[in-house]
This record gives C-alpha cells, structure tokens and sequence, in this order.
C-alpha cells in the first residue's frame, strides 16, 4: 500500500479486499495511481529496481520493499501477481496457503 501513495497522486483510491477460496487466502490492493509502464513491469519487485515515470516525481527509497513482500511470500509457499495499465492504476494479489 505504501507503493499505492508513494506513485500516485493526492487523490489516488485504495481498495483492499480479503477473500478465501480452495483454503486459500488472497489479499488484493488496487489502486487507481500511475500504473506501471509496460517496459518497467517485467524488472518490478526486482532488489534495487525503482520504476521512473516520465513527468511524475518520485518519492526516495531503496527499491526494497515490493522485493522483500515477494520474498516473504514466497517462504510462505504464495504468490504474487499484478496487473496495471499506466494512467489508470494498478492490482496486485497476493495468494498464501
């Protein structure tokens, strides 16, 4: 969700929505900020990787925090998926066992 706030602007609407299906737990987070440029979304969640959104200014930090929950995930056998289209915002799924 900080990731929500840090690409997005001031007026930027965040739904959470927990679901369960098949002993599964999901946990969605859509936003309707920037979105993710085509090119950045195969490098995202990679350590170090920060997206650059042309005219947008960008909050610092390290380019840790999507890698780390990713990391978790997957120690806790889950999965993390997304979908975004740049100017309209994003969805990412998390899915655990």
């Amino acid at each position: 969700m900080e990731n929500a706030l840090k690409y997005s602007d001031d007026d930027v609407k965040i739904t959470v929505v927990l679901s369960e299906h098949d002993n599964h737990l999901s946990i969605a987070i859509q936003d309707t900020g920037w979105g993710i440029p085509q090119k950045a979304q195969k490098k995202l969640g990679k350590q170090f990787y920060r997206v650059q959104i042309e005219g947008k200014k960008v909050h610092p930090d390290h380019g840790l925090g999507l890698c780390s929950v990713k990391q978790l995930v997957k120690e806790m056998d889950g999965s993390v998926t997304f979908r975004s289209t740049e100017g309209f915002g994003s969805i990412f799924i998390i899915t655990l066992p």
